[in-house]
């Protein structure tokens, strides 16, 4: 009985090693294609890491000394108020600095080009550390409002400074010197409440500025430091 039944199962044996074999080929032709994925994506990976460390560092650079662009045009326009409203007036060299200094604003601009290409691409997914794809996330929200509140202020910015441009003679300010000049004539401006009202717009647009940096550096700098741990 035993013999009898053994050619019954033969070709079932066969066909079962054979489906076994070509199963087994399937599944180490996918492991191996997998494993090569996953080579090329952490090769991907590792190369968007080098990149984005390179943007962020110089936009890092930027954005400090953007940051002190700001602070030392608010701290110009602060030092003219207070000498105006103070009395005595130092002398007029140094309400001329401070007064240039107060009219001067940073041109910042972050290098966004890993950061849009991660987000904006599926590629976001290449980057394994969940805290890290977090901060990317909140690095690029904040570039995109702080740019907005920058570029929404610049044409204010731009009125007001032709708004002082009209009460003061900028070559006579810039070159003191200068045969047939209008001299600035700061003990009439320190009573000229529209100078007054120029300078404290353009102190609102300072401190504007001053708020969507720092808030954008709130952001840059955690992720900056997150990448490096990773990378390192």
């Amino acid at each position: 009985m035993t013999g009898a039944s053994e050619p019954r199962f033969g070709p079932w044996r066969r066909w079962l090693a054979e489906f076994v074999v070509i199963v087994v080929g399937v599944l180490v032709a996918l492991g191996v294609d997998a494993a090569r994925e996953a080579r090329e994506e952490r090769a991907r990976e590792a190369a968007y890491l080098e990149q984005l460390h390179a943007d962020l560092t110089t936009t890092a650079d930027s954005l400090r000394a953007a940051i002190a662009v700001e602070e030392t045009a608010r701290a110009g326009g602060d030092r003219l108020l207070d000498a105006l409203d103070g009395g005595e007036l130092p002398p007029p060299d140094m309400l001329g600095t401070w007064l240039q200094s107060a009219t001067n604003w940073s041109t910042f601009q972050p290098n966004m080009g890993t950061v849009t290409a991660l987000v904006e691409s599926g590629d976001f997914r290449l980057l394994r550390d969940p805290i890290l794809r977090q901060a990317v996330l909140q690095y690029h929200s904040e570039v995109v409002s702080a740019l907005r509140i920058i570029d929404g202020i610049t044409p204010h910015t731009w009125r007001t400074v032709e708004r002082l441009g009209a009460l003061v003679n900028w070559r006579a300010l810039n070159r003191p010197d200068a045969p047939g000049r209008f001299p600035v004539r700061w003990e009439v401006l320190a009573s000229d409440r529209a100078f007054h009202g120029a300078l404290a717009d353009l102190g609102i647009t300072t401190n504007n500025r001053i708020f969507a940096l720092r808030g954008l550096r709130d952001a840059l700098d955690p992720l900056l430091a997150r990448l490096e741990s990773v990378v390192d």
